[in-house]
């Protein structure tokens, strides 16, 4: 990596917030207007009750004229023998519950695919004390 002169560092810092060097050795400028950006965030993150809609807001400032540079996805397969070990629990009559930290989407997406979930099953969403509490009524 090439360390800048003070003069070719001024230059770039008189109208980009940050700068390196790619690969190839070129000045690449990344994220004009960042500082203030995140400067908006933070006041909107503090201050303000309409935090999502300004935060979407901002994003459709941001989000425009890009050139998408790469996309990527992950998928977490499920170990092998856990749909037939799911079944054979029920079949020893004990209960199956899901308990995640995860995203909701996330675990119901899961369950469904280890067929944990099926249509003929009740399954009930807990997700705050109250739930709770009408669970224990309904008995």
């Amino acid at each position: 990596m090439r360390l800048l002169n003070h003069e070719e560092w001024d230059e770039f810092m008189e109208s980009y917030r940050f700068v390196r060097h790619n690969r190839s050795g070129q000045l690449v400028q990344y994220g004009r207007g960042l500082d203030i950006w995140m400067m908006n965030l933070q006041a909107m993150s503090v201050t303000s009750n309409d935090r999502d809609e300004l935060l979407s807001q901002k994003a459709d400032e941001i989000e425009k004229d890009l050139e998408l540079l790469g996309v990527t996805g992950i998928e977490d397969r499920l170990q092998d023998g856990v749909e037939e070990t799911i079944i054979a629990m029920r079949s020893a009559g004990i209960q199956v519950w899901v308990l995640t930290g995860d995203k909701l989407e996330t675990a119901e997406n899961i369950a469904r695919s280890c067929g944990l979930f099926s249509p003929n099953r009740e399954t009930r969403k807990i997700e705050t004390l109250e739930d709770v509490t009408q669970i224990r009524g309904d008995g």
